[in-house]
């Protein structure tokens, strides 16, 4: 169980970027090294997360040695290493949640596979939160949910139940007052080569 640390007075936040999957639906090549549209897939979201001036960022990968290690290192970023990615993002979310509770009151989540999501959507999201202060949000596009989302301690007991590959999107599904709406179309989540080839098409024409 992921113990809160105790409140540190203010509305920090950590933000991290979790890319510790496999890659299994695109072959075994690693997603995240696929040039977008000329540097690794991945640069693109930790890109997103410093240029949102929210707060720290951390990136959790499987080994924090090797060719994605070494694409993200030159970044202020932390490395997180998940030695037990294998087992599904579940585990991901908990490093996560430990990095960032550390010191923070919130985290705030983004994933490695989906390039496009826009820095404003993560301003507006936090904006949201500090002055409500929900127990956990998730952006809403007009299409679909999708990412960033924004968990607090209060959130906490919904991440010890996730297991295996599941994320959090059911724990959502069952309180969509955490929903934060966006008026524009989700952005792509890139796990085949079609949707690879989809995203590359939106930024080259």
């Amino acid at each position: 169980m992921i113990t809160p640390s105790p409140s540190v007075g203010t509305a920090t936040l950590g933000i991290v970027v979790l890319a510790a999957g496999r890659s299994t639906r695109l072959g075994g090549a690693n997603k995240l090294l696929l040039p977008y549209p000329e540097e690794p897939l991945i640069l693109c979201s930790i890109r997103t997360a410093l240029a949102s001036d929210l707060g720290p960022v951390a990136v959790v990968l499987e080994s924090v040695a090797g060719r994605l290690a070494e694409a993200v290192r030159s970044f202020p970023v932390v490395l997180i290493k998940n030695p037990d990615a294998e087992d599904g993002v579940s585990t991901s979310i908990r490093r996560a949640a430990e990095w960032a509770f550390e010191a923070n009151n919130a985290l705030l989540l983004l994933l490695g596979d989906e390039p496009d999501v826009d820095p404003g959507v993560l301003q507006a999201m936090v904006g949201r939160w500090r002055v409500d202060q929900p127990a956990a949000l998730r952006a809403r596009y007009r299409d679909r949910p999708g990412h960033p989302s924004l968990i607090t301690k209060k959130f906490l007991s919904e991440i010890d139940g996730l297991v295996g590959d599941r994320g959090l999107s059911r724990r959502f599904e069952v309180a969509r007052k955490h929903d934060f709406f966006v008026d524009a179309d989700a952005p792509i989540d890139i796990d085949t080569e079609a949707d690879y080839q989809a995203a590359l098409a939106r930024i080259t024409h």
